[in-house]
């Protein structure tokens, strides 16, 4: 009888013990490896957008620097011809009058040459900057779009990819 006695608190003894892993297993939550999975996922989708933008404003940067250099060069040698241009009609102007007239062309010279710069010169440089301002303006807001644009793609379809794989993970926490 005794040895009987022992198999009944045995076989009680495991099945609490079973009884009661049971629960605890019933009571664990089966979803956090899912959760952490899918909050490391986007994450990491985040770090490539924040990546791939820093990316992108780095090259429109550059792109930028490269327009304006080539615009203050184009705007130098414009530059550069029309003095050289007012100064070869200055120098032909003098070689006309002669040598007697030296003292007073020399005086006459600056004064034309003072007049082209305010006529001439002044309002190229002022119309030209003007012009470069507004490409430079018009070129860092069709950037800007731009960028926008792609990164509104980027961050649609990612949160596409997410809205997909959410819903998935949803219905399959459902069939269980």
């Amino acid at each position: 009888m005794r040895r009987n006695r022992w198999k009944w608190i045995i076989a009680s003894a495991g099945i609490s013990v079973s009884l009661a892993a049971g629960s605890i297993h019933a009571q664990s939550d089966q979803g956090l490896p899912v959760a952490k999975w899918y909050q490391a996922l986007t994450q990491r989708t985040k770090t490539e957008i924040a990546n791939e933008a820093a990316t992108q404003r780095a090259q429109a940067a550059k792109r930028v620097s490269d327009a304006a250099e080539r615009l203050a060069a184009q705007a130098e040698a414009t530059l550069s011809r029309a003095a050289e241009d007012d100064g070869e009609i200055a120098a032909t102007d003098i070689r006309l009058a002669g040598q007697a007239y030296a003292d007073r062309l020399d005086a006459a010279a600056a004064e034309l040459a003072e007049r082209a710069r305010r006529e001439r010169i002044e309002p190229y440089v002022a119309d030209t900057t003007a012009a470069m301002s507004e490409e430079l303006e018009a070129l860092a807001q069709s950037t800007i779009a731009e960028m926008t644009r792609e990164l509104d793609a980027e961050g649609s379809a990612a949160s596409g990819n997410e809205e997909v794989q959410h819903k998935s993970i949803i219905d399959n926490r459902g069939d269980e």
